[in-house]
């Protein structure tokens, strides 16, 4: 059974999106020493992981301001934000000169439109098929996968109004999506390591229940 700090070495490396083949618990003793370690990876790294930083605590500051709450790597945005704070975290974004991620509509409906042409376009003209081919049925049966196709366009035409849900729903992973998108623009922004260790604290925050400084040692229990 794995310990405390073993989860969260494996976990921050995730969030971070920065791993290491010989990193373990044993490697560091306090956020310092964590840090150091991402930090000197992302400089030799062509693709500037921990940038994103910058952008997760500007956004995360905003949003916290807007609902009063405090946000954290796993917050759902689409639990926290209700229409007009999506509104208004949206016209932050555009004021920023980042694009927001297209909305989405609810699973179930992404479900349908997914399934849909394979059940009621592909399926139907399987079944015209059959039924002109075995029981001579007119060549007009396929129009049937015709009007398939058109009810098909309808649902996604009159489900637009639906797309309210973020996807990536979780805080963390909709900034770490923004970044890679727009990453051009938003990898110039200069890495601070205060940051990284902030975040390294925050998660710990998260898993210990406790705030440890940056020099504290973490338990290994």
């Amino acid at each position: 059974m794995f310990s405390k700090k073993e989860d969260f070495t494996n976990t921050i490396q995730y969030k971070l999106g920065i791993r290491f083949d010989d990193l373990t618990s044993k490697s560091y003793q306090n956020i310092n020493e964590l840090a150091d370690f991402f930090i000197e990876k992302n400089k030799t790294s062509k693709w500037k992981t921990l940038n994103f930083l910058q952008t997760y605590y500007h956004h995360k500051s905003f949003l916290e301001e807007e609902t009063n709450q405090t946000l954290n790597s796993n917050t759902n945005l689409n639990q926290i934000l209700n229409k007009h704070q999506k509104t208004n975290y949206f016209e932050f974004l555009k004021q920023h000169k980042i694009s927001p991620i297209e909305l989405s509509r609810p699973n179930y409906i992404n479900s349908l439109i997914i399934w849909f042409p394979i059940i009621g376009v592909l399926g139907v003209m399987l079944i015209s098929t059959y039924l002109i081919t075995k029981n001579d049925w007119s060549g007009w049966t396929y129009l049937s996968g015709l009007v398939g196709i058109i009810i098909w366009l309808l649902i996604i035409h009159l489900s637009k109004p639906l797309k309210t849900k973020f996807n990536p729903e979780l805080f963390l992973d909709y900034i770490k999506s923004t970044y890679v998108i727009r990453y051009k623009e938003l990898s110039k922004k200069e890495l601070s390591p205060q940051l990284v260790k902030q975040f390294i604290q925050d998660e710990l925050l998260q898993l210990y229940n406790k705030t440890f400084s940056f020099e504290e040692n973490i338990p290994n229990d």
